[in-house]
């Protein structure tokens, strides 16, 4: 959404197997952040400097998220730790 109007919409199947609600949770908000920045870096072309925000009410998605490596997920894709680095940079 950018104010009031919506720029992009989706719908999908999940394409990876995962083992915890956590990883999979995990998978859409990377997913949802790559939309993000692709829709970003269109307005910054048009001169329009917008942030981006991910909501996800899932705890546990949100701590592997915020913290630095895999931590005790034994099935999570290395691929997937960007957000990581995102997160922590701001």
């Amino acid at each position: 959404m950018l104010g009031s109007h919506c720029l992009k919409t989706w719908s999908s199947t999940q394409e990876v197997v995962t083992l915890s609600s956590g990883e999979a949770e995990l998978y859409g908000i990377t997913k949802g952040a790559t939309q993000g920045i692709g829709i970003q870096s269109l307005l910054q072309d048009l001169g329009i400097s917008v942030g981006i925000r991910i909501f996800s009410d899932a705890s546990a998605a949100i701590g592997i998220a915020k913290r630095r490596g895999v931590g005790q997920v034994r099935h999570l894709e290395v691929k997937e730790l960007w957000i990581q680095e995102k997160i922590q940079s701001g």
